[in-house]
């Protein structure tokens, strides 16, 4: 043993509270107590703190210093070995110097509040290197001390046997073990017997423990742990090499192994179990199988490499591998969907034909035990597993009909039609066919629009009966609200639709119900040729105000029933102006024009407008009409103008025009005229039909 190890094992301390005689009346110190002392044993060059406290008794401040004093009966103190590294008096610390070695003054002192209880904390290290010995330390302020006394000087050590091992307390026997080399400390353990040796080891660091273990002869180490109760005995074999804890977990009866393995870290139990003969693996499967707990086991697989946990579940009676599976797949399903792909692909590896059947049989009938819920989640776990579609496809092959017809059954329940339509495409033509024929016609109606074209041109031809689907469940109030309607008139009226749909082949029959609040309001009949949908729609009245749960089929949904919102304010009056007519497009100077618009209120309120008419941009008559909400009226305007010219005449937006003219020759007087030429020859035609006026005898121009 070194020089410094001989050092730290001698640094005993302990601690008592003793009063030097002749504490006068008046000192204000009371209750003075340790609160925490030094441990039994302390290492050189490591940190420790004594906390005292005390009640201040006084009636007005106190000056308050502590002097330090450490003293060695084994080697005498230099100056700088033991430090005073703080001292603090309610968390106020004060300086102070080693005036000479070993003891410690303080430069100042503190004041104690009247009638309080004061807490004291004194930091103390040694070096690393302090000589043996005993040390005590002495805390002094004026007249009371307290004093840390020095314990009997140690005995030299001698040198160990199995004998002064055994005859130790097990924790003192494994500090000691700690600090010998492994193969020393396992040397003392083979000698004393099993149990001895396991209630020593329990005790030991379970990094020395591993260390201790690892150099020690298996056939010698076995009986050590099975001594152990299983939690320590995993404690010890986390810390030693794999191989090691493998070769000791092989020998041991299978029920410990099962509990040491259960108590171990499963990351540090994996690569043992990695390490562990497959015979002794499934053991301890069928322990933990009997035990009624197999969850430590499998999250001990699902850490383990993939060939270890197929080996040990083609091995194992298929319920044991069974119950295993459920159990890796709850906790972890992609670590689980990995190895149960690994066991169902290792048939792979294997040229003849029969033990690669004998292989797929196997896996297929432990799988068979699993649960339904349990084989859908790993089946589409390995099915989104890159190109492992074909490993699901290969299980179906083997799989009882009935077990795969539930697993088709609750795979399609999740909506994953995706997944096992991949799953399909692997099939074979005559388990494909198999398959489909079993399904129910909603099954075949699920799944078909997963399936690729390829694999519907390997279905069976097979008329399929009626079969309807509802969906597309739609609840509308009466003005198109989703879901929500309003009471007017003293009553809410609700239209709920749902789209029906024969996804068979031949025509059928169906009545489409209606419940509201779980009460059957109404039912329709309905009939489809195959292939064909059509749209039901229900009308719902309602008076009450609440919520309404409706159901049709399968479909679930809702609607609210509200009070009708009060009505928005009135639009207030605004006016709009509208088919402006010119009556006349030309007059003579001094004729009236008829200039016509219509004015229409736009707004919901009574108003009051002013519709001004612009001749040539200046306003030229204004009229002032009032009218009702909605109401409309025509506005007349006349204009007459004296001086001819054109005239540009404007109300609101709207314009129009007229032009004026110069009078020229009466139109009376020419009408006069032609009236009188037409007088004249009615008169010459008329002698001429008499006879009284020759024709023949007037000039040819005449004529």
């Amino acid at each position: 043993m070194s020089r410094k190890m001989y050092a730290f094992a001698l640094v005993v301390l302990t601690l008592a509270l003793a009063l030097i005689p002749g504490v006068h009346a008046e000192d204000p110190i009371r209750n003075l107590k340790v609160v925490q002392g030094l441990p039994d044993k302390i290492v050189a060059g490591s940190r420790y703190e004594v906390i005292f406290t005390f009640d201040s008794i006084a009636y007005e401040p106190v000056p308050f210093a502590l002097n330090v004093t450490a003293t060695c009966t084994g080697a005498p103190i230099d100056l700088g070995e033991v430090m005073l590294e703080g001292v603090r008096l309610n968390d106020v610390p004060l300086i102070y110097v080693e005036a000479k070695p070993g003891f410690f003054k303080s430069a100042g002192k503190w004041t104690l509040a009247p009638r309080s209880s004061n807490v004291l904390r004194v930091s103390l290290s040694s070096v690393v290197n302090l000589m043996p010995g005993t040390y005590a330390f002495e805390f002094t302020y004026g007249v009371a001390s307290v004093i840390i006394p020095s314990p009997p000087e140690p005995t030299p050590s001698e040198p160990l046997t199995p004998a002064k091992i055994i005859a130790l307390p097990p924790a003192d026997a494994a500090d000691i073990l700690e600090g010998l080399p492994p193969g020393e400390a396992a040397g003392l353990l083979e000698q004393i017997t099993p149990e001895e040796a396991g209630a020593i080891l329990a005790e030991v660091n379970p990094e020395d423990a591993g260390q201790i273990i690892d150099v020690m002869p298996t056939e010698d180490a076995v009986p050590i742990i099975e001594a152990l109760d299983p939690a320590a005995a995993a404690n010890i074999l986390e810390n030693a090499d794999s191989n090691v804890a493998a070769d000791i977990l092989d020998q041991v009866p299978a029920g410990d192994a099962y509990a040491i393995l259960g108590d171990m870290d499963v990351l540090a139990a994996a690569p043992v179990v990695d390490d562990m003969a497959v015979e002794r693996v499934v053991d301890v499967v069928a322990a933990a199988v009997e035990a009624g707990n197999v969850d430590g086991i499998a999250n001990i697989f699902n850490n383990a490499s993939e060939q270890t946990v197929t080996n040990v579940l083609l091995t194992s009676p298929v319920n044991d591998g069974a119950a295993v599976i459920e159990s890796m797949a709850s906790q972890d399903l992609n670590a689980a969907a990995l190895r149960v792909e690994a066991m169902v692909k290792e048939r792979l590896k294997y040229v003849d034909p029969e033990v690669a059947a004998s292989i797929m049989e196997h896996a297929t009938q432990a799988l068979e035990k699993v649960s339904v819920a349990s084989l859908v989640d790993l089946f589409r776990e390995i099915a989104g597993l890159p190109a492992t579609p074909s490993t699901v496809a290969a299980v179906f092959e083997k799989m009882d009909l009935s077990v795969t017809m539930n697993v088709v059954d609750e795979w399609i329940k999740t909506g994953d039609v995706a997944s096992l339509g991949e799953v399909f495409g692997y099939l074979t033509t005559p388990t494909l066919q198999k398959i489909y024929l079993t399904m129910t016609p909603a099954q075949r109606a699920a799944l078909y629009p997963a399936l690729a074209p390829e694999t519907v041109a390997r279905l069976p031809a097979m008329p399929r009966p009626a079969e309807f689907v509802l969906s597309g469940l739609i609840i509308t109030g009466p003005h198109g609200e989703i879901g929500e309607a309003w009471i007017e008139k003293s009553v809410a009226v609700i239209t709920i639709s749902v789209k029906v749909t024969n996804v068979g082949d031949l025509e059928g029959n169906t009545t489409v119900d209606l419940l509201v609040k779980g009460v059957k309001e109404q039912s329709k009949p309905v009939t489809l040729a195959g292939g064909a949908s059509t749209t039901v729609s229900f009308s719902v009245t309602k008076t009450t105000v609440g919520s309404y749960a409706v159901k049709v089929g399968d479909l679930t949904g809702s609607f609210t029933v509200k009070e009708a919102p009060p009505p928005p304010p009135p639009k207030p009056a605004a006016f709009e102006i509208s088919d402006l007519v010119v009556s006349r497009g030309e007059v003579i100077e001094g004729e009236s024009v008829t200039v016509t618009v219509k004015v229409t209120n736009v707004g919901e309120e009574e108003g009051t407008h002013t519709v001004d008419l612009k001749v040539d941009g200046l306003v030229f008559d204004s009229k002032t009409v009032t009218l009702a909400g909605g109401a409309s009226a025509t506005v007349i305007f006349s204009v007459t103008k004296t001086t001819s010219g054109s005239y540009m005449v404007k109300i609101g937006d709207l314009t129009g025009s007229f032009t004026v003219k110069a009078p020229g020759i009466p139109t009376a007087y020419i009408a006069g005229i032609l009236i009188f030429i037409a007088a004249v020859a009615a008169s010459v035609y008329a002698l001429y039909r008499r006879g009284r006026l020759p024709l023949h005898n007037l000039p040819k121009s005449v004529t």
